[in-house]
């Protein structure tokens, strides 16, 4: 008798995992590597160089984010601005776990970027303030919010992390894959980036 009721203790609560794993849907797939666009706009150029790549963008998967940030010293894949060398592993891994996309928007060099009439400091889309700066791009094509404030490399890494995890959960809620992700990395007080994309 015991070992019925046993038996028919485990099969009731088997049968009620799988339902509600059925039921909340197929469990998105950690991916390898993120979805990242590159495009960048020095002083001569103008907005059009990053607003072209906004279609793919959007055909790739949600949620969309468009990242400011410096270029690179010359000959090197090292940004010239050190609160974007802090902030772009950070963002990317995060974006990258949580089944985002990325287009990453060069402000070419220091000299340009210097510039008060740079195109990006005056696009009236997406005003660009300081580097980096990090836009989460809505489906119907716009921008919608961006982290209002500097992510600045004198802050740790853990906070930055925090800072990057809470707006992403903010602007992409209700994705499964999004609240996963970020509420591991807000659970470890920033310690990680919530996934198996690793560089930050």
């Amino acid at each position: 008798m015991r070992v019925a009721l046993i038996v028919a203790i485990i099969t009731v609560g088997y049968v009620a995992f799988l339902a509600v794993h059925t039921l909340s849907g197929p469990r998105p797939k950690a991916r390898k590597e993120a979805y990242i666009l590159n495009a960048t706009v020095d002083s001569d150029g103008d907005v059009a160089a990053y607003k072209g790549l906004l279609p793919q963008l959007l055909s790739m998967p949600a949620p969309h984010y468009v990242l400011f940030t410096s270029g690179y010293f010359p000959g090197t894949d090292v940004p010239w601005c050190g609160d974007c060398a802090v902030n772009l592993p950070i963002i990317r891994a995060i974006v990258g776990n949580a089944g985002g996309s990325l287009l990453e928007v060069q402000a070419g060099s220091k000299n340009e970027w210097r510039s008060r009439s740079h195109p990006l400091r005056t696009d009236p889309d997406a005003p660009i303030a300081y580097l980096p700066t990090l836009y989460h791009w809505s489906s119907s094509g716009g921008p919608s919010s961006h982290i209002s404030r500097a992510l600045s490399s004198d802050e740790s890494v853990e906070e930055l992390r925090l800072v990057v995890a809470k707006f992403i959960r903010d602007t992409a809620a209700g994705i499964r894959r999004v609240e996963e992700v970020t509420s591991k990395v807000i659970r470890s007080g920033g310690r990680g980036c919530g996934g198996q994309l690793g560089g930050c």
